[in-house]
């Protein structure tokens, strides 16, 4: 192995891979060292991501709502249930460790309604709760909280972090390797057919703007 030329060392039963094929590919890989078949991960936890072979966030997306829960909980008693400390302070503490925890690596997700809707909604719970706001009893609208807070919804706040990932690599050069993969294409991948508008009957040829 390559590993042995630098006098380094492999723990063979702690080695997991990982594939993820192309849609039309069959998957069904393996690979040996040693005379050894490594473990088939379905996946990964690489740099404090979860990769999932089939490119899902599912696992992603509860592993992050759950460390996120795991650090606002631990501020409740000092910060969050504190009468000494402003709001404005709480909210700067929450941008820095919650939301920040909340959305690693958020530039580079494939987002779906149903994320938005996980994360928006923890988002707003925990707003609600460093302003004891209970929902049932002062009916307080989520407008007014996010205005309270001066902060937005999670999904202008994903739509910005990943407008700015992509200027940044927009402004790459050509070789590098994230340029490659945003702007790269499946050789054998195939687009779905774009749905026909329909022009409506009450309109002009000449008016109908579509």
């Amino acid at each position: 192995m390559a590993s042995r030329r630098f006098g380094l060392s492999l723990s063979l039963k702690k080695t997991e891979v990982l594939f993820e094929p192309s849609p039309d590919n069959i998957y069904a890989t393996s690979v040996t060292i040693d005379n050894t078949a490594l473990v088939v991960a379905e996946t990964f936890c690489y740099l404090g991501s979860r990769i999932h072979r089939t490119g899902s966030l599912d696992d992603e997306i509860a592993a992050r709502l759950a460390k996120a829960t795991a650090a606002f909980g631990c501020l409740t008693k000092r910060l969050w249930d504190d009468h000494g400390i402003r709001v404005d302070t709480k909210v700067q503490v929450y941008r820095a460790v919650v939301l920040t925890t909340l959305l690693y690596d958020s530039k580079t997700w494939t987002l779906y309604r149903r994320y938005v809707k996980k994360l928006d909604s923890f988002h707003r719970r925990c707003l609600r709760r460093i302003l004891r706001i209970i929902w049932l009893q002062d009916r307080v609208p989520n407008t007014t909280v996010l205005e309270q807070f001066g902060t937005t919804g999670i999904e202008l706040i994903l739509f910005r972090t990943q407008f700015r990932w992509s200027a940044h690599v927009s402004h790459m050069s050509d070789e590098r390797v994230r340029k490659c993969m945003l702007y790269g294409q499946l050789p054998k991948a195939k687009r779905h057919p774009a749905k026909k508008v329909q022009r409506q009957a009450s309109c002009e040829p000449e008016t109908c703007n579509i």
